[in-house]
């Protein structure tokens, strides 16, 4: 038997009696297991092979069974790491730490006194333990209530003055989202008729004495109601048609701030469902919004949102079209632009495709990505591992088609480069693992 062949079959074996070992998982069987182990050792693959046994789920790297944390989430207490080689492509070393609870029923592992294993995470990059880039969810179909979020984090003294849209009409909402952040005030959507108790409460207590309206459906019923409150009132666009509306509202931000290159999104296809990133955009870089091609505008450039519009860019100097074939790719291809104009660095925002909360989060005035209803994958997922540096935040807003447990475990990986994406091999493999030396056990050196 060659030296190879020989040395291939012991690891075989003693895989399986790793295997055998980690099967019996509780605390009792512990030093039982210790026992076992110790006479593997001594006796070598020949009675390996008489006492192997199938094995519970593990993971490379992994000699023991205990399961690994649905997300990069420990609400307990930190242990140490270790290391296993041959577990991550490219040949990076992966790292897999506890997550350890007050008296678990489980090993002790590398745990503070106390506590024990309450389950494992594991990495292909940074420290696992820690997450840089925070993730907020606001897991919720209320737009009131993102917004409300959103205005706390944008507004934490509150504010003065206020823009009220039309919650009926996602254009005009768009429209109002990019007006609002290029005066420099929070929004609230409206329903068409007076507004209720959540609103009104919303412009008592964060001391609002001037609200622009920003809607040609929302009644003078409002204003009138507004005045009651000692609010002062102003409408900026009038006409009910939506594309003189918004030109009307460019014209607006143009005596306030100048003349600026523009949005147009339109009111089908990809262009309108994509209006929700468009309007991210255009918050986060003082852009007005227009609606349709055709709309009188002030500024030089135009950006034409979808394959709707994108027929138009021979017709229109200093076009340049923004399109794709899904909603995540138009979002996809506003964050990077947001990026190679300098903003959007510090906060990212997703949202699933459809989400009732999507004006909302595009309040936020950072790029807003959208992903498939209960996944995180495709251009989403491949843009983000890209291009998360400098990132310090992340917002992730709705509850109809949110990621689930296995895609927040991949968005947080891809936030903070642990790049499960690499991970590789079973159970078993990696084996030796490497001790985790004393000056990398605490968070954020691993």
């Amino acid at each position: 038997m060659s030296l190879l062949t020989e040395t291939s079959t012991v690891d075989r074996l003693v895989e399986r009696a790793g295997r055998w070992t980690a099967a019996r998982g509780t605390r009792r069987s512990f030093l039982g297991r210790l026992g076992k182990a110790a006479v593997l050792v001594a006796g070598g693959p020949a009675l390996a092979t008489l006492i192997a046994d199938p094995a519970d789920a593990r993971v490379c790297g992994q000699s023991g069974v205990s399961p690994r944390c649905p997300t990069f989430d420990c609400n307990d207490s930190w242990g140490w790491c270790w290391y296993a080689t041959g577990c991550c492509a490219g040949g990076r070393l992966k790292k897999i730490c506890d997550c350890c609870r007050f008296r678990h029923p489980n090993v002790h592992g590398y745990c503070p006194p106390g506590t024990n294993v309450l389950c494992i995470v594991e990495s292909c990059g940074q420290d696992p333990r820690l997450m840089r880039v925070g993730l907020e969810r606001l897991v919720t179909d209320d737009p009131d209530a993102v917004a409300s979020r959103i205005r706390q984090a944008n507004f934490p003294a509150g504010a003065g003055a206020i823009a009220i849209t039309d919650a009926e009409d996602p254009l005009v909402g768009a429209v109002a989202v990019a007006a609002a952040s290029i005066i420099g005030i929070p929004i609230i959507h409206a329903p068409r008729g007076r507004l209720g108790e959540a609103h009104l409460r919303v412009l008592t207590t964060v001391g609002v004495v001037h609200a622009v309206i920003l809607g040609p459906q929302l009644p003078a019923e409002l204003d009138r109601q507004l005045a009651m409150y000692g609010i002062r009132v102003e409408r900026i666009g009038q006409d009910p048609n939506r594309s003189t509306f918004s030109a009307q509202v460019a014209a607006d931000l143009q005596r306030r701030v100048g003349p600026r290159n523009a949005v147009a999104i339109t009111d089908s296809g990809l262009s309108l469902a994509s209006a929700p990133a468009a309007a991210a955009f255009a918050a986060g870089a003082g852009y007005p919004i227009i609606i349709g091609a055709d709309t009188r505008r002030a500024g030089a450039g135009i950006y034409l949102v979808g394959p709707e519009l994108a027929p138009r860019a021979a017709d229109l100097p200093g076009a340049a079209v923004v399109s794709g074939g899904s909603v995540a790719e138009i979002a996809v291809n506003f964050a990077t632009m947001a990026r190679a104009e300098g903003r959007g660095r510090g906060r990212i925002a997703l949202v699933p495709e459809g989400s009732p909360v999507a004006l909302a989060m595009a309040s936020l005035g950072a790029p807003l990505l959208v992903h498939e209803p209960g996944t995180f994958a495709g251009p989403t997922r491949d843009w983000l591992i890209g291009n998360r540096d400098g990132l310090t935040s992340a917002w992730l807003g709705g509850q109809s088609g949110a990621m689930g447990s296995p895609a927040i475990w991949q968005l947080q990986s891809a936030l903070n480069g642990f790049d499960v994406q690499l991970l590789r091999g079973t159970g078993g493999q990696g084996l030796p693992v490497i001790d985790q030396p004393v000056s990398q056990r605490p968070i954020g050196r691993a």
